[in-house]
């Protein structure tokens, strides 16, 4: 996280709740500038934007060793 603070879902199950995805039986925790969550491979994750969420993403992919780096857009959370 590089600004702001979100609510970052993890490990539980996509479900459909009124027309909109979200994650039941997971976890949840706050996450804040300087903070850093890995999430494995095949993990349902969600951030919900609270102030300002600011982040960068790092995606590395072990199949076929591609590697990209790119800041995540203001407001929005990855999945």
């Amino acid at each position: 996280m590089t600004a702001g603070e979100a609510i970052a879902r993890t490990d539980g199950q996509i479900v459909d709740a009124n027309g909109a995805k979200t994650i039941r039986n997971g976890m949840m925790r706050t996450v804040h500038p300087g903070d850093l969550l890995y999430v494995p491979p095949g993990v349902a994750h969600h951030f919900t934007d609270m102030k300002g969420f600011r982040a960068w993403l790092i995606r590395y992919d072990v199949e076929g060793w591609a590697q990209s780096i790119q800041p995540a857009p203001a407001g929005r959370g990855g999945q």
